[in-house]
């Protein structure tokens, strides 16, 4: 999520609609580990995933469908252009090894779902990333590729977000100031990634075609020096955001009070898991 976006998290059939937040917009990867938590893959960003022909077709789809659905996202980048074909890897799991599908319209909406999210992948499926349509806004087709941008990068978090989901799970020794604190870490630094995919291929992308990219959009220059600081800011100007995360913290404490052995249980595959994007 951006600072959302969008958590995945298996759970028995009697929690099937148990919803998490991360970032976190946010948690992705395919198969079960022995405890019912949906395994999330290892993502080694300095050696890139070799990518196959039909993950890179897979990884174009996407992308051609995202621009048919936010066409406003379309006035800024054309197929074939550096953006248009990052996205299209990323899509394709060039950073994570998985691939993740655009939805449009996600099965669920969380109340505070906002700007963009994801899922991690799971039992076989593909994970996925969302913006929300913001076609009426003047500056909202670069808007969406900002929330967009931060989503494909903030993939890459996956493991982290499902090793904290766990430990609370697991009823580990976390509280929840601390559960949230953590989460909103890994999406700050997130951030930074954004700033360099800004200034490396958004600015170059756009100024080539004549368009004045807005920074401000981007925050490529941050009011904040620390994680520290914009922690504060968010405690007093953006509480929502930071109480998103201790609603998830809430919901695996929930789950983790029910007997071990429906949490065990993942052989009921009517057991099926519910998401949460960070």
């Amino acid at each position: 999520m951006r600072f959302v976006s969008t958590f995945v998290l298996c759970i028995s059939a009697i929690l099937k609609r148990l919803i998490i937040a991360f970032l976190v917009s946010s948690l992705w990867f395919a198969g079960t580990s022995a405890d019912c938590l949906p395994a999330a893959s290892e993502s080694k960003e300095s050696v890139p995933f070799v990518l196959t022909r039909s993950d890179i077709h897979y990884g174009e789809k996407q992308v051609q469908q995202m621009l048919r659905d936010r066409p406003a996202m379309a006035n800024y980048v054309k197929e074939g252009d550096a953006v248009w074909l990052w996205a299209a890897r990323q899509f394709a799991g060039e950073s994570t090894s998985s691939r993740y599908a655009w939805e449009a319209h996600p099965k669920f909406q969380h109340q505070r779902l906002r700007h963009a999210c994801h899922e991690w992948p799971h039992d076989g499926h593909s994970g996925w990333l969302t913006v929300e349509n913001r076609d009426d806004d003047q500056l909202g087709g670069e808007s969406m590729w900002n929330s967009i941008v931060f989503e494909l990068l903030n993939i890459r978090n996956d493991r982290q977000f499902r090793d904290l989901c766990s430990r609370v799970y697991r009823g580990g020794p976390i509280s929840k100031a601390a559960f949230t604190k953590q989460v909103a870490n890994i999406e700050y630094q997130t951030t930074y990634g954004v700033i360099d995919f800004y200034y490396r291929l958004w600015y170059p992308t756009l100024t080539k075609k004549g368009i004045a990219p807005k920074e401000s959009i981007w925050s490529v220059h941050p009011r904040y020096v620390t994680f520290d600081e914009w922690f504060d800011w968010c405690a007093v100007h953006d509480p929502a955001y930071l109480t998103m995360y201790g609603e998830a913290y809430d919901r695996l404490m929930e789950a983790s009070e029910y007997s071990e052995s429906s949490r065990k249980n993942c052989s009921d595959r009517g057991a099926e898991s519910e998401f949460m994007a960070f």
